[in-house]
């Protein structure tokens, strides 16, 4: 077999895998390839004049084997985004997520706002979803203490902490497909004067009706309370992150409309495990693989 040949046929498997993948067994299966395709280099180097080429052969097989039972062990844990998100945008929630009738930034009741701050500290109970058919299509949520204590109910965790507005799996899709820091921040400078248009702009994007007020009301929050420095972020095109820093408009938003809406939408990119254009560290982003459509 040539060996020109085989590195090709393994650089294929690496960008379909680039293309088929997107979850954290990606990155394992690509550095595991690279290093066996140092290691097949190294042999026939090291014995450039006395191997033969039916050894070449043999550790190319043995190679190949292994690759294979790679591969065969990431298809389990991982799962195609694209084909997730669309299965997930067909499922129907159970019972329903009624609107909101009050503006949650709105509430000043003490009892609330503890209840709110006491969700930034909530790092163990989930959100997790049980399907009520055979086919997969319909499904209720539930709100558990824990993942082991979700998981003992034959329940399936759909993100980290309290279930809320964007909880759904139509949500779940758009977070999925969607990095949506620009769009809504878009939404928010072109319809900014008109809250019938503005929330028009992020349902367009995909949300559920609930989840897009969520937004809307965050978006007005940031806008009143942390206009002048995003206004600057955006005429100046100011990096998301800087020196490992938000830079002041998401920080702002971060601390003043972010508790509310951690609380209210239950979903976020980081507790629902999805990277965004915001770079974040790894432990602040959920551990968890959305392929149980």
């Amino acid at each position: 077999m040539d060996l020109m040949k085989v590195k090709m046929m393994m650089n294929n498997q690496l960008l379909n895998l680039n293309k088929r993948y997107k979850q954290k067994q990606e990155i394992v299966m690509k550095i595991v390839m690279i290093s066996q395709i140092i290691q097949l280099n190294k042999e026939i180097n090291k014995n450039e004049h006395k191997i033969s080429y039916s050894k070449i052969d043999n550790i190319i097989n043995i190679l190949l084997m292994q690759i294979l039972h790679l591969f065969l062990i990431v298809a389990v844990l991982s799962c195609d985004i694209d084909e997730a998100a669309k299965a997930f945008k067909s499922k129907q929630i159970r019972d329903p997520i009624f609107p909101y009738t009050k503006n949650p930034y709105d509430i000043v009741d003490p009892n609330y706002l503890q209840k709110v701050s006491d969700n930034l500290q909530d790092t163990t109970s989930v959100c997790a979803i049980k399907y009520d058919d055979y086919e997969k299509q319909i499904y209720h949520l539930k709100h558990f203490n824990s993942k082991e204590e979700a998981e003992q109910n034959q329940f399936i965790v759909t993100h980290q902490g309290k279930c809320g507005a964007c909880s759904t799996l139509q949500d779940l899709a758009v977070y999925l497909t969607n990095d949506l820091t620009r769009p809504v921040r878009k939404c928010g400078l072109m319809y900014g004067l008109s809250q019938h248009h503005l929330l028009k702009c992020i349902k367009g994007l995909g949300f559920t009706d609930t989840c897009a007020q969520v937004w809307l009301y965050n978006t007005l929050n940031t806008k009143k309370s942390c206009f002048w420095p995003c206004i600057v972020s955006f005429m100046t095109n100011e990096d998301f992150v800087k020196n490992g820093k938000l830079n002041k408009c998401l920080q702002c938003d971060e601390d003043i409309s972010g508790p509310i809406f951690k609380y209210e939408s239950g979903r976020t990119r980081r507790n629902s495990g999805i990277k965004s254009e915001i770079d974040r560290p790894d432990d602040q982003i959920y551990d968890i693989t959305h392929c149980y459509y």
